[in-house]
C-alpha cells in the first residue's frame, strides 16, 4: 500500500510540474520589478524565493578551470540545456597567494563571472570554501598556512580561523552586492565543504558560518556532505544537502529522515568521475546517468550537476587523494584534464549527456519552451607538428633563481623564491614569497668513493642525479615512506680526487585535496619536497643548496636576451632533465583550441606563451593530449616551451581530437567524446506537453484504480 501512495503521489508531482512548466523561471523572473520580501526558504516541502516556488537546477562551472573569453560560451549552455542556477568554487590558494596578497584579475575575476550568470538569467550558488575540496591543490588551501606556528586546518584553531577571517574579509566584499536580497542572483552559500568526512566539530562550523554573516553575506547556508557524513558535517540551524551519484533514491530518503521538514536537494551529483595518473579514463554511462538523474528528480528534489562542464587543471593545481575508496589507498594524484565525463566536455562541447539532460528535464516536465540554443562548438584545429631543437640544461635552469644555502634539506614551504632578473649579468632581487608548487633542486657535493646514502622524507616524486646523470628515481606511491636509500659507486679515472655533485630533483605532484578524518594522513602534513637530516656512510651530509623552481611567471625569463647564451642549439649531447623551446605559427587571425599530443615524451609541464598548460606523463597516462584553448595562443609567432624530466621524441602534435585514454592495441586514437549535435532537440511545444499531460494523468489514473 506505501509504494502505491507513493506512485500516486508522484504522479501528482508529474503532473503539476508539466501543467506549470512554460517559461524559463531564472532571475528576472524571482527578482520581479518590486521589492525583494525575501531570499532563499528552506521550510516545508517546497523551495521559495521571493514567495515564489523555486525548483533548483543547477550545474557546476569553475570559472577558474576555463579562460574567461568562454564563460559566456559554458553559461550560456548551461541554461540551453535547461538549468536555471550555476555553481561555483572559489580557490583561496589562487586569490591569495602569499599572506595578504590578493589577487582577483583575469582568470580570478569572480566577480564578473557573476555578473555574466545574472546577465544571461541564471541564479548562482556559492560555495567559498574556504576549504573546496574540488580534486584541486590542497582543496583550495593556501600552503603557506603550513608554515604557520601551531596551524591545523579546518578546525576551530586560532591560526587558522585568523588566515580565513583575512580571506573572507577581502573576498566577501567583492560579491556582497551580488546576493540576490541586494539585487544580484547569489540565493545560497555554502559553508566550509563536505566537512563531515573530516571532522564533527560544530563549534567550528558554526565560526565559520559567522565569518560569512560578519563580513557581508545575508543569503540562504547550505552545507553538502556524503551520505554517511550528513550529521558530522552541519552547522546549527543550517540546510543539509547530500552528494552522490549512486542509490540517490535511498541516500534523499536518509536526507528527509533527518530533516522531514525540509526540502530536498542533491548539491552534488556526480555526472562522471575524475582520474588519476596511471589509471583508466573513468565514465559513467548514459543509463546509469540517467537512472540517477529520475530517482531524483521523481523526489522532487533541486540538484547541481558536479559538474556540469569540468574544465582544465592548469599550471600545478591538480589535487590529490589519501583513502578515497578506502584507508589503504596511498597518495593518488590528479591528472591535469578535468573533462569528468560531464555533461559539457573539457573544451566546452555537447555530449550525449546534455541532450539526456534535457529530455529527462522534459519528461518531468521541468523544461522550459523558450530556452536558447546553445552556441555552435567552433572545431578544434590541427596545427601540426613543431620540432625541438633549443634546450637548456637543469644546471641552467637552476641560475632562474637564486640558490638558498641550508644545512639540511628543508621542505618547498620553507624556501624563499627570489627570481632572477633578466638582465646581464643575471641578479636576484625582490623575494617572490615562498615556495607553493613547482620542483625544488636540492644539490651539494659529495666526495668520490662507494657509499650508501640515507634520505629522510621527500614529497613526491624524486630525481637522484650523480654528475648529471640519474641513477634513482624515487616515484609518488614511495613519498610517504620515511627513508630513502641508495647507493653511489666509485668513478674512476684522471679526476677521481675532485668531489661528485649529487642533485635531488622532487617534483610537488599536487597537494591532497581529500584526506577522511579516519585516513593515516590529514591535510597538516601536505608538505612537500625533502624533509629531515641525510646521511652518507653514516655521516650527516651538511650544506645543501635548494633552487625553488617554481616557474611563477610560466618560464617568460628564459626566453629573454639574458638567457639566450644558456640555450644550447641542437638536441646533440642533451641530457635530462631539461628545458625545451621551439615555435608555433598560428595563420588565423582567431586561434582555434587544439590539443597537444606528447606521445614519446616522459613526464613534464608545457608553457605556451607563458601560460601553464598543465602536466603531461604518457606512459603512465591515462590522459595522452593536453587541452590548449585557442585564448591562450595569437596569430604568428607562440612560444612552445617544455620542462620535460626524463625523455623527448624531438617533436610535438597539436591535433584536433583529444584522447584522454591509453592507446588500445594497433588503432588509432578516438575522440575521447562523440560528436553530439550543437542542435537542441525539440523543447515541449504544446503537442508535447499535452501528451505528457496525458500520459501523466494515466498513471494518476492508473495509480487511484490500484489504490482503491
Amino acid at each position: 500500500m506505501a509504494s502505491t501512495f507513493k506512485c500516486f503521489a508522484l504522479s501528482l508531482v508529474a503532473l503539476f510540474s508539466i501543467v506549470h512548466a512554460a517559461k524559463f523561471q531564472g532571475y528576472n523572473f524571482y527578482r520581479g520589478n518590486g521589492p525583494v520580501s525575501s531570499g532563499l526558504v528552506t521550510e516545508g516541502a517546497t523551495l521559495m524565493l521571493n514567495g515564489k516556488p523555486l525548483r533548483i537546477l543547477s550545474g557546476a562551472i569553475h570559472y577558474f578551470r576555463v579562460v574567461p573569453e568562454y564563460w559566456e560560451d559554458r553559461l550560456t549552455k548551461l541554461k540551453a540545456a535547461g538549468l536555471n542556477t550555476v555553481e561555483t568554487y572559489v580557490p583561496w590558494n589562487l586569490h591569495e597567494p602569499r599572506p595578504g596578497v590578493f589577487d582577483f584579475d583575469g582568470i580570478l575575476d569572480i566577480k564578473n563571472f557573476i555578473e555574466t550568470a545574472k546577465r544571461l538569467d541564471l541564479l548562482v550558488i556559492f560555495r567559498p570554501g574556504p576549504y573546496i575540496c574540488a580534486e584541486w591543490e590542497f582543496g583550495g588551501l593556501p600552503s603557506w598556512l603550513l608554515t604557520i606556528p601551531g596551524m591545523k586546518v579546518r578546525s576551530n584553531n586560532k591560526p587558522y580561523l585568523d588566515a580565513t577571517n583575512r580571506y573572507l574579509e577581502n573576498l566577501i566584499p567583492r560579491i556582497a552586492d551580488l546576493q540576490f536580497q541586494k539585487n544580484g542572483p547569489i540565493i545560497l552559500v555554502q559553508v566550509e565543504n563536505e566537512y563531515g568526512a573530516y571532522g564533527n566539530d560544530t563549534v567550528f562550523m558554526d565560526a565559520s558560518k559567522q565569518q560569512l554573516v560578519t563580513h557581508g553575506i545575508v543569503e540562504t547556508f547550505v552545507t553538502s556532505d556524503g551520505p554517511k557524513d550528513l550529521t558530522t558535517g552541519t552547522a546549527t540551524n543550517v540546510w543539509m544537502t547530500v552528494n552522490e551519484k549512486n542509490d540517490m533514491g535511498t541516500h534523499l530518503d536518509t536526507l528527509k529522515s533527518l530533516q522531514p521538514n525540509k526540502p530536498l536537494m542533491v548539491m552534488e551529483y556526480w555526472s562522471g568521475w575524475f582520474d588519476h595518473w596511471n589509471e583508466n579514463h573513468h565514465t559513467i554511462s548514459l543509463k546509469k546517468f540517467s537512472l540517477e538523474l529520475r530517482a531524483i528528480l521523481s523526489r522532487n528534489a533541486s540538484v547541481n550537476f558536479y559538474v556540469f562542464f569540468g574544465g582544465t587543471n592548469f599550471g600545478f593545481l591538480n589535487g590529490a587523494n589519501f583513502a578515497l575508496e578506502n584507508l589503504s589507498m596511498p597518495y593518488e594524484p590528479t591528472i591535469t584534464s578535468y573533462d569528468y565525463d560531464a555533461i559539457l566536455n573539457e573544451a566546452g562541447k555537447l555530449t550525449a549527456k546534455w541532450n539526456r539532460t534535457r529530455e529527462i528535464l522534459q519528461e518531468f516536465g521541468l523544461l522550459a519552451d523558450d530556452l536558447p540554443q546553445p552556441p555552435a562548438d567552433v572545431p578544434a584545429f590541427a596545427y601540426g607538428q613543431v620540432n625541438f631543437q633549443q634546450w637548456m640544461s637543469l644546471d641552467s635552469v637552476a641560475l632562474g633563481v637564486k640558490g638558498q644555502q641550508m644545512n639540511d634539506p628543508i621542505q618547498m614551504e620553507l624556501i624563499e623564491v627570489f627570481p632572477a632578473v633578466p638582465v646581464t649579468p643575471l641578479v636576484y632581487n625582490a623575494s617572490a614569497g615562498f615556495q607553493s608548487y613547482g620542483y625544488v633542486l636540492y644539490s651539494i657535493d659529495i666526495p668520490n668513493g662507494n657509499s650508501i646514502i640515507v634520505l629522510g622524507e621527500i614529497h613526491d616524486r624524486a630525481q637522484v642525479l650523480l654528475d648529471g646523470v640519474q641513477i634513482k628515481l624515487f616515484d609518488y606511491p614511495k613519498s610517504d615512506y620515511h627513508e630513502h636509500i641508495f647507493d653511489v659507486k666509485y668513478r674512476p679515472g684522471p679526476n677521481e680526487d675532485d668531489p661528485r655533485r649529487l642533485q635531488i630533483l622532487v617534483e610537488n605532484m599536487g597537494r591532497a585535496n581529500y584526506a577522511r578524518k579516519d585516513a593515516r594522513v590529514d591535510l597538516d602534513t601536505q608538505w612537500k619536497g625533502m624533509q629531515g637530516q641525510v646521511y652518507i656512510e653514516s655521516q650527516l651530509l651538511t650544506n645543501w643548496t635548494a633552487y625553488p623552481l617554481e616557474f611563477g611567471k610560466g618560464a617568460a625569463s628564459f626566453l629573454t636576451p639574458a638567457f639566450q647564451p644558456y640555450w644550447k642549439q641542437n638536441l646533440v649531447g642533451q641530457t635530462f632533465p631539461s628545458l625545451m623551446q621551439s615555435t608555433l605559427n598560428v595563420p588565423d587571425d582567431q586561434p582555434r583550441d587544439t590539443y597537444l599530443d606528447l606521445t614519446g615524451w616522459g613526464r613534464g609541464v608545457v608553457f605556451i606563451n607563458g601560460f601553464n598548460i598543465g602536466r603531461y606523463w604518457p606512459d603512465a597516462g591515462p590522459q595522452q593530449t593536453l587541452y590548449v584553448p585557442g585564448p591562450v595562443l595569437k596569430k604568428g609567432a607562440n612560444s612552445v616551451v617544455v620542462f620535460e624530466l626524463e625523455k623527448s621524441a624531438g617533436f610535438v602534435t597539436f591535433k584536433d581530437v583529444p584522447q584522454l585514454d591509453k592507446p588500445t592495441g594497433g588503432s588509432s586514437p578516438s575522440p575521447c567524446v562523440s560528436p553530439v549535435s550543437t542542435q537542441a532537440p525539440p523543447v515541449s511545444s504544446p503537442t508535447s506537453t499535452a501528451t505528457g499531460l496525458v500520459c501523466s494523468f494515466a498513471a494518476f489514473l492508473l495509480c487511484l484504480a490500484i489504490a482503491f
